[in-house]
Formats: C-alpha cells, structure tokens, sequence
C-alpha cells in the first residue's frame, strides 16, 4: 500500500511565461495547470519531495539516486531568469537506495562535489528545475527532495519495483512524501523539429492521455519497441517509477492539461 501524499506527472518543455514570452500565449493552459498542481501540492505539506526526471546524471544500465546535501539549478530566457535552490533528504535518499540495492535493483548512489556541506549540492537539469518551480522551490517552507535519474535501459518491471521501494519507505518515515514524474511525450510530432515527423508519435500521446486517465500506469510496461522509437517520448521510464509507488493507493488520477504546440507533447496531471 502506497503512503505517499500526493503525485503528478509534469512536463519540463518550455511553459514559465517569464522564460518564454513569444510562447507564453501557446503554453498557457499547460502553465496554469502546473500552477493548479503546484497548489494542490502545497495543501498536503510535503515534507520531502521525490523528483525522478530524464534528463539529469544518467548513468547506462542503473537508476542514479542523489546523495548530496542540496541540489540546485537554473534557467534563462528573454532577459529573466529562475533559481532552483533545495535541501536533498538525504537519509531517505539513503534507506531507498539501501533496500533497492538489497532486493536487486540497479540503483546507483550519486555524490557531486563533497559528502556535505555547502559545496555538497548537485547540478539540477530542466527536467528538475521546470516542475520544481511549480512545486516547492518558491513556498516559503521549502521540501526537502530526492532526484531520481532513471536509465531507459533498466527492466520495466524494475522501474515499477523501484517505485513500491520509495513507497515503503515513505511509509517507514512517518513523512508525508509526493513524487514527480517529469515527463515530456511524443517528440516527432512536427515534421520541421529535430526529430521530424512520424504518424506514431500523435498515436502514442492519445495513448499516453488515455492510460492516465484510467490510472494504471503499468500499462506503459511491455510497449512495441518500434513504436516507443518512433515516437520518441521521454517519460515512459520515470512513469514506470510512479506506477510502482502509487500501487494499491488511495490516490485517483486527474488528467488537467494536455498541448502539443511545438514538436513534443506536454501533459499534466495529479494524483490526489
């Protein structure tokens, strides 16, 4: 049974109107709703925060798990700019890694520059720094995280157990902890993006808005290869994290935003 108090599954493309004022207008409805998330959040007082996104220190074959002291990092656009700044728990970060470990899962304790101590804070990416921003970096009791880094060549079934593991141990603390998956979807929705066009990629984000909506997220586990490849998305592994630690819960789905208005999807929605 899950103990945790919240989760969500936020994206981390370009949606602060304030990094990006010629899109602000596109993203709108995606922005607010991670503004919704992010109070939604607030209301249950997480103490710590686990963050599992794509995009940070990833390590081939193993979920990377930070162990430093802070983690904090920072975006600019147009002329403004946002710092990310927060504590990392670090004993939980501990007790996860130590059980993962125990029972067989690839995880990977990460250190970025000393043990502790105030240069003891590990660079976080966009993948991090997009969500938090929503949810805990500006409240005026900042959470405690965890970053999670997921290998996309780890066992999905393993991904899912990992999840269950921070489950337990929220559930061991006594703490009232909230997961975010950052995810972005289908990149190959625009035949002028980086990554061109392919008829799969609007087919797997109708997917994607259709298994969030009924809740279980294990149905992301077993894919067509071919048709993860063709789409290009980048939040299957880490939903694959949240599917294991919402397992059994209370928490229901809420499905609140979904855009495309470039060349990659972006959905966002809350457990709750």
């Amino acid at each position: 049974m899950s103990h945790l108090c919240f989760a969500a599954i936020l994206p981390h493309g370009d949606v602060i109107p304030e990094l990006a004022r010629s899109s602000a207008e596109a993203t709108r409805s995606t922005h607010e709703a991670m503004l919704e998330v992010g109070r939604q959040m607030a209301e249950v007082c997480p103490d710590t925060i686990v963050i599992a996104t794509p995009h940070g220190i990833r390590i081939e074959d193993y979920i990377g798990v930070s162990l430093t002291e802070f983690a904090a990092g920072g975006l600019q656009g147009n002329g403004a700019s946002i710092i990310v700044d927060m504590p990392v728990d670090q004993h939980m970060a501990f007790v996860i890694t130590e059980e993962a470990v125990g029972i067989g899962i690839p995880v990977v304790r990460c250190v970025f520059g000393t043990g502790a101590g105030p240069e003891s804070r590990l660079p976080l990416d966009w993948g991090a720094v997009i969500p938090l921003w929503y949810c805990g970096a500006q409240w005026k009791h900042k959470p405690r995280i965890i970053v999670v880094v997921p290998s996309r060549s780890v066992n999905e079934l393993e991904l899912v157990e990992f999840g269950r593991v921070i489950a337990r141990a929220a559930q061991r603390s006594g703490k009232r902890v909230a997961l975010i998956a950052s995810c972005d979807w289908a990149h190959a929705q625009d035949p002028a993006g980086p990554y061109g066009y392919h008829e799969d990629a609007p087919k797997f984000d109708a997917l994607v808005q259709e298994v969030v909506r009924g809740g279980d997220l294990t149905r992301f586990a077993g894919l067509d290869q071919t048709f993860i490849e063709n789409a290009k998305p980048d939040g299957i592994w880490q939903s694959l994290i949240l599917a294991g630690a919402i397992e059994g819960s209370t928490l229901k789905p809420e499905l609140l935003s979904y855009q495309c208005p470039t060349y990659f999807g972006m959905l966002v929605a809350m457990f709750r």
